[in-house]
């Protein structure tokens, strides 16, 4: 029976067997929050005190919280006197049954709380998984998956609070019954990368765990079926650490004869090695263990030397292995087969019969065509080996008396007492090295230095160096161009480094003097760059020309041409043309320029400008300039300055044989009639007048 009614706060006390301790402090503000805005609209569950507490609570305390400790909880912090509530009549089991299904149903709860609740309620009640499942209304498999959360070691439980691990990765790891091979796991499940995904994926984990944590018993080397074989064990078909004990869990496994537990598995492939040792022995057989083992058979992949393994189809003349080949006549010989425990493999022991021995049992069994394929392989066999042992020992041998020559040779250079001199033989083999590194180009210029011609330069160079009387001389010529070439980047990312080490000390050990060099070179620069910048001017002091200085000759030029007025042109003039101003002589920024009428010398992109004319705007570098084309041929191209040459201003002015009454700013010319050019309609635009671009004593 249930009652409704309103209780003050300082009369209600917490349950003691709550299963939930933690409360999320932002949240109960929130809810606190609310309660002061619009009071507690939904009561709690309490019931009347037990009597196992009225010792550790007041006076004043008649109640006991059954569900709804969070609201409490916000209401004391609201600061609120009484609260809502139904009392209802329940034993104390009820009181935990009620609480952990309660607690369960919260959507907050963590996969670990969860299996922790259902554990608290089969304790608490006696139920089963199926009877947890059907009062939760959750699957069997939906609760046994969580409960098995519970094997978790602690280290792993820990990563699945702080997130380190998800709820399938959990999962997996709960399958490995063993603690330490958990945490081994925990390593490689978790790992993240650098963008904080997992670095393997769900279905690369579960293979992951599949492939080294579960062994197939259908390979196992023990009778997987025995339960005698290691004590306390028992057998593997009857044991829980077998997926086939857990379908629910292990749905997806491809096998349900899966080891779950390697350590156990282990142990009994260490434990049936023994017994099959015991009995090897108890029976008279030769066991070949330790060094003997690993001489005989080196490697994990190869053959066992002098001997065939019965068990394996690669030492077999057929498709089949030889034990089942050799059938009864292996059984009625007397022939034991050796054991030899694989020195690769910890607890395996391998079945041999010598080869010879294989030979006869195959003729006794009536395999004469296998016996005889066996005694030519073998035959074969035996001829590679001695061709590969005489081979090694021939390599052995040449390199054994080269090793001993370059030992006494420099036992002889130290006690000689001679100077370290080098013979013209030895310097010529150095000089040949050098040669032979040398590329085409380098070839060339050496042999433009030496005269050798232009033909076959690196053939020629080799020869020289072959049949040359002075080979040191010849050296220290390839050594100096060896390091030759300027490299740039040195001075800015290893500004310490020694600079052109081969160049500089032959030329040092001459005398040479490199500051000279050096100043003789850039003097020799100076002239260069003024003649290219200037070849009309006379020798002197290089002076650079503006974009400034170029505007003020063409002005100059202008002036010069308005002053002669309306003079009859000369026979030297074009009949067409006005008289010429002075041109300027450098490419600067407002010069007119036509681009080179040979397209193939310009990049593909700017062929199609190959003749056209227009305006120089900026300077790019040493040599690149950008220029402005007008009218139809509008838009900008940079161009190295050999393909521009520098046009008279009036060559793209008026009509021929009309005068001149309007010059532009770039040396554009406008007769004053017809239609306005483009460019004086840009200028005016632009805030322009004629005024400033009519020129002297013009009609108006």
């Amino acid at each position: 029976m249930t009652t409704y009614g309103i209780f003050e706060l300082a009369t209600i006390t917490p349950s003691l067997t709550n299963p939930r301790k933690t409360f999320d402090p932002v949240k109960l503000a929130e809810l606190a929050e609310s309660i002061k805005v619009s009071g507690m609209h939904q009561p709690i569950l309490v019931r009347r005190l037990p009597g196992s507490r009225i010792a550790d609570t007041d006076r004043t305390i008649t109640h006991e919280i059954i569900s709804g400790e969070r609201r409490y909880r916000a209401s004391l912090l609201a600061g609120a006197s009484n609260i809502p509530a139904l009392i209802c009549e329940m034993t104390d089991a009820q009181v935990l049954d009620a609480q952990i299904v309660e607690n369960l149903q919260r959507d907050d709860l963590t996969d670990l709380e969860e299996a922790i609740g259902y554990q608290t309620l089969m304790q608490a009640a006696g139920s089963s998984t199926e009877q947890v499942a059907v009062k939760i209304g959750k699957s069997t498999s939906y609760v046994r998956n969580k409960l098995r959360l519970l094997a978790l070691c602690p280290e792993a439980q820990t990563s699945l609070r702080a997130g380190d691990i998800d709820y399938s990765r959990a999962l997996l790891l709960a399958t490995i019954p063993d603690h330490q091979l958990q945490i081994k796991a925990l390593g490689c499940l978790s790992e993240k990368n650098y963008q904080g995904d997992y670095q393997t994926g769900v279905r690369g984990a579960a293979e992951f765990v599949s492939r080294t944590y579960r062994l197939r018993l259908d390979r196992a080397r023990f009778d997987a079926i025995s339960a005698s074989l290691l004590p306390g064990a028992g057998a593997c078909n009857t044991c829980h650490k077998r997926t086939g004990q857990d379908p629910d869990l292990f749905a997806q496994a491809k096998s349900a004869d899966l080891c779950l537990d390697p350590p156990c598995y282990q142990q009994k492939e260490a434990a049936h090695t023994a017994a099959l040792l015991a009995a090897a022995h108890a029976a008279g057989q030769t066991v070949i263990e330790g060094r003997e083992a690993k001489a005989l058979m080196p490697n994990g992949w190869g053959k066992v030397e002098g001997y065939l393994r019965l068990d394996d189809v690669a030492d077999s003349p057929s498709d089949k292995p030889l034990r089942e080949l050799l059938g009864k006549a292996l059984e009625a010989s007397s022939e034991k087969p050796t054991l030899l425990a694989n020195p690769h493999k910890d607890g395996e022991l391998i079945a041999l019969l010598p080869t010879a021995t294989v030979a006869e049992l195959l003729k006794a069994s009536q395999h004469q065509q296998e016996a005889k394929r066996l005694e030519s392989r073998h035959t074969d066999s035996k001829k590679a080996d001695a061709a590969a042992a005489k081979t090694k020992a021939k390599q052995e041998y040449e390199q054994a008396w080269r090793d001993l020559l370059l030992q006494r040779t420099w036992d002889e250079i130290n006690q000689s007492g001679r100077a370290d001199t080098l013979s013209d033989a030895v310097l010529r083999h150095i000089a040949e090295h050098y040669a032979k590194a040398c590329n085409g180009d380098r070839a060339g210029r050496l042999c433009q230095i030496l005269e050798l011609g232009k033909v076959a330069p690196k053939e020629a160079l080799l020869y020289h160096a072959q049949g040359t009387t002075r080979p040191a001389t010849l050296l220290q010529l390839l050594i100096m161009h060896a390091d030759v070439e300027y490299h740039a980047y040195l001075e800015t990312l290893h500004p310490g480094w020694p600079v052109n080490q081969g160049l500089m000390l032959v030329a040092n050990s001459y005398g040479v003097d490199v500051e000279s060099v050096k100043a003789e070179c850039k003097t020799a620069t100076r002239a260069k760059i003024r003649k290219s910048a200037n070849p009309d001017a006379p020798p002197g002091k290089l002076r650079k020309t503006s974009a400034k200085d170029a505007q003020a000759q063409i002005a100059k030029a202008m002036q010069q041409q308005d002053s002669q007025g309306e003079a009859e042109p000369t026979a030297e003039d074009s009949p067409m043309d006005p008289v010429q101003p002075a041109i300027p002589t450098v490419l600067a920024e407002g010069v007119r320029v036509r681009v080179t009428k040979v397209a193939s010398r310009l990049p593909k992109h700017q062929q199609y400008r190959a003749g056209q004319t227009g305006t120089i705007s900026q300077k790019l570098g040493d040599r690149a300039w950008m220029v402005s084309f007008d009218g139809r041929q509008e838009g900008m191209g940079s161009f190295d300055g050999g393909d521009l040459t520098i046009v008279p201003p009036e060559v793209t002015g008026a009509t021929p044989g009309r005068p001149v009454a309007y010059r532009g700013p770039n040396g554009e010319t406008w007769s004053g009639r017809g239609l306005r050019p483009k460019w004086m309609t840009h200028y005016l635009d632009n805030g322009g007048t004629l005024a400033d671009i009519k020129v002297a004593g013009a009609a108006a």
